[in-house]
């Protein structure tokens, strides 16, 4: 077989500040073209150059910053009362940057460089047949491991139920495409950066096989082909050399297996999770494992999982104890009012909902979600302060925050416990300076907008729900990209509302000379004029 060390690539520079696949709508696509640059370093590895680079923490508050889409103060008395009820579920979208997650962005992007660095492209003398989206087609440049034995970087993200592990990586997985297609001269394959696995409760290798074959079908449109060859399969060996072939094919960078507390991690069963680690070993492929304080006690005396895993752990809920930053996060999610007279917010509550919450993103959202709904509820609306606080949190989230606080004490017992053992206090400390980082970026941001009377949350949200109603071919997503970018301009915060708009609109178009999200029928035309004329409808309610 033929080996080829350095490809030749055609490089693009996209334009300062900009990520690789900006200017593609990754929600409503998972096949997309290879584009190159050197970012990542490892030039002439197409699997490397194509991958588009971590998010810098100013990014970061912007990607990982998203408000309810078309939330107007102004109109919340115009809804009905059972409208107004079912909003309050929205509350559960919202997403905000957090601390931890500049970590999960830098070790997921390290992990799949190390990955890629690990492997080489073999040229095959006879092409293997595949399928992708339905056409069926082949491929001839296979990734293989360098050496059996290396140790690929892989981490985990360990933390409470309801802290935002899953949001977190979610979050950062958006910017890589599902599938990436590599089209040479000589020959042609595709790219699946990231296969994303969640395990089940009592669950064993051979289920997490078959979700694997499940999420192969799903990302490349086979229907059930993957599924029917390991399907009904009894040996286990036969099993792991598929899915090792599959890697190869594929090119598969990283396997990310979310509830991984639920898996078999006894060390003298064939179908346990320690077995799994023989495909990382073979293929290269870098393991991301992202679960609760249970699953560092099951594999706590498996030395392969220690080595793979275990060496960096990303502490999920270490947030839920800054009081400071919960407190911003409390400001924020309160403006989010469907009441019939608008709540003010005090010290008091404030402590209220973060005793109540115990520092959980998820618990707090859902404290003031119920909050809201018992005041909906009651035909004259009740006085809001520390005591209601307490009454509701006692009524609907009582067992919740109790398994919440046993989990939080077991949490930082196994911690201090697994920091003895691994000697790792200069990468914790480097780790936790990344995150005051985040922290204090947070912060920053929030007071400049407070003093510049930029309230940002409200204004993207009002600003995504009006483009989207008059322009539905770009996504939520695309606007929040393009009102990032709009925003770098001195004089955005201080625009008026329509120039603001305009300025945004302006992004979007020049970005949707790409590819935009597509409604099956072909614009013609006349469009042009039919788009002008809702252009114009547009700014006459920003107007109004």
């Amino acid at each position: 077989m033929k080996f080829v060390k350095n490809m030749n690539l055609d490089y693009v520079e996209p334009a300062g500040g900009k990520n690789l696949y900006d200017g593609v709508d990754l929600s409503v696509e998972d096949c997309v073209e290879a584009r190159y640059w050197k970012q990542n370093g490892h030039l002439g590895n197409p699997d490397i150059c194509s991958l588009p680079r971590a998010a810098d923490i100013t990014e970061l508050l912007k990607q990982n910053n998203i408000p309810i889409s078309g939330y107007d103060p102004a109109k919340v008395k115009m809804a009905s009362l059972s409208e107004r009820k079912r909003q309050l579920i929205s509350l559960k979208k919202i997403r905000y940057p957090i601390p931890f997650h500049s970590l999960i962005e830098y070790h997921l992007s390290t992990a799949l460089i190390s990955s890629y660095a690990s492997r080489r492209n073999g040229i095959t003398a006879m092409a293997r047949p595949i399928k992708v989206a339905g056409e069926e087609m082949e491929t001839n440049i296979i990734s293989y491991a360098n050496d059996i034995s290396a140790n690929v970087l892989g981490f985990s993200i360990v933390g409470t139920s309801g802290v935002g592990k899953s949001t977190a990586f979610d979050l950062t997985c958006a910017k890589y495409p599902r599938v990436i297609r590599h089209t040479f001269p000589d020959g042609f394959y595709t790219q699946i950066p990231i296969i994303r696995l969640t395990a089940f409760s009592n669950s064993n290798l051979t289920a997490l096989f078959l979700s694997f074959a499940k999420q192969l079908d799903r990302l490349l449109d086979t229907g059930e082909d993957h599924l029917n060859v390991i399907s009904g399969k009894a040996n286990l060996g036969k099993i792991v050399s598929i899915i090792c072939g599959w890697i190869e094919l594929y090119h598969i960078g990283a396997i990310a297996i979310d509830e991984i507390q639920f898996l078999d991690f006894s060390q003298s069963s064939a179908k346990s999770f320690e077995n799994f680690l023989t495909i990382t070993a073979q293929t290269g492929v870098a393991i991301v494992a992202i679960g609760t304080p249970e699953a560092c006690r099951l594999w706590g005396g498996m030395l392969r999982i220690q080595r793979r895993m275990a060496s960096t752990i990303i502490r999920a809920d270490s947030y839920c104890k800054d009081k400071k930053f919960m407190s911003e996060i409390i400001e924020r999610i309160w403006k989010y009012q469907w009441l019939d007279e608008p709540a003010p917010l005090t010290e008091g509550i404030e402590n209220s909902m973060y005793e109540e919450s115990c520092g959980s993103i998820d618990l707090l959202t859902t404290l003031w979600m119920m909050m809201q709904f018992e005041v909906l509820s009651n035909e004259e609306q009740p006085t809001i302060d520390e005591v209601f606080v307490h009454k509701v949190a006692e009524k609907h989230i009582k067992e919740m925050r109790g398994l919440l606080k046993e989990s939080l004490i077991e949490n930082e017992e196994r911690f201090l416990e697994l920091r003895e053992n691994m000697l790792m206090d200069i990468q914790q400390s480097a780790l936790a300076d990344e995150e005051r980082k985040v922290v204090e970026a947070f912060r920053r941001e929030a007071k400049e907008n407070i003093d510049n009377h930029y309230d940002r949350d409200m204004i993207l949200s009002q600003m995504m729900g009006s483009i989207s109603d008059c322009y539905p071919e770009y996504s939520e997503l695309q606007i929040r990209k393009a009102f990032a970018k709009a925003e770098q301009e001195d004089s955005f915060k201080k625009a008026a509302k329509g120039e603001r708009v305009q300025k945004v609109l302006a992004v979007l178009k020049k970005v949707g000379k790409g590819k935009k999200r597509t409604t099956g029928v072909k614009q013609t035309e006349t469009d042009e004029g039919k788009m002008k004329g809702i252009e114009r409808e547009l700014m006459n309610c920003i107007a109004k």
